[in-house]
C-alpha cells in the first residue's frame, strides 16, 4: 500500500512556513511575546516531519547520509560539558531543537520543488524582500 501525498499542497504549506517565518519577529512584537507566536513554527515543524515520515517510509534519497550525519553531531553536542553548566538540561534540550526542528524541510524540497515551484518561490521571496525593504525606508 503506497500513501501518496498531494505535492501542491505541501508545497503551498512550505509558502505559509517561509511567510510566517518572514513576519514571525513582527508577530511576536505586536502579540507581546506571547508563547504562542513562539510555538507556531514549531508546530509548522512538526507538521512537516510527520509529512516526511509518511513519505520516508516508502523512499530513500541521497540526503540521508549527510543529514545523519549531522544529527549525529548535534547529539554528540548534548554530550558536551560545556553544556552541562549554566541554563540546565531542559535549555539544552530546547536549543538542540532549533537544529533539529528544520531538518523535514530538507527532503520535502527534494520531493516537490521542480522548475515551476522554483519560478513561484523566488517570486514569493522577491515580494517579501521588497516588502522588508519597503519598511525599512520607511522606518528610517
Amino acid at each position: 500500500m503506497k500513501i501518496e501525498i498531494n505535492e501542491n499542497k505541501i508545497f503551498w504549506l512550505l509558502i505559509a512556513f517561509i511567510v510566517y517565518m518572514h513576519f514571525d519577529g513582527f508577530f511576536n512584537l505586536i502579540s507581546g511575546y506571547n508563547p504562542i507566536v513562539h510555538v507556531l513554527k514549531y508546530f509548522f515543524a512538526a507538521l512537516f516531519l510527520i509529512i516526511v515520515v509518511v513519505y520516508k517510509l516508502y523512499h530513500k534519497t541521497i540526503l540521508d547520509g549527510p543529514i545523519i550525519f549531522f544529527i549525529i553531531i548535534v547529539l554528540l553536542q548534548f554530550f558536551n560539558p560545556m553544556m552541562w553548566q549554566g541554563k540546565g538540561l531542559l535549555l539544552n534540550i530546547i536549543g538542540m531543537l532549533f537544529y533539529l526542528a528544520y531538518i523535514p524541510l530538507f527532503y520535502i524540497g527534494y520531493k516537490i520543488i521542480d522548475k515551476r515551484r522554483i519560478k513561484t518561490l523566488l517570486i514569493v521571496l522577491i515580494i517579501l524582500a521588497s516588502l522588508s525593504a519597503a519598511f525599512a525606508h520607511i522606518q528610517y
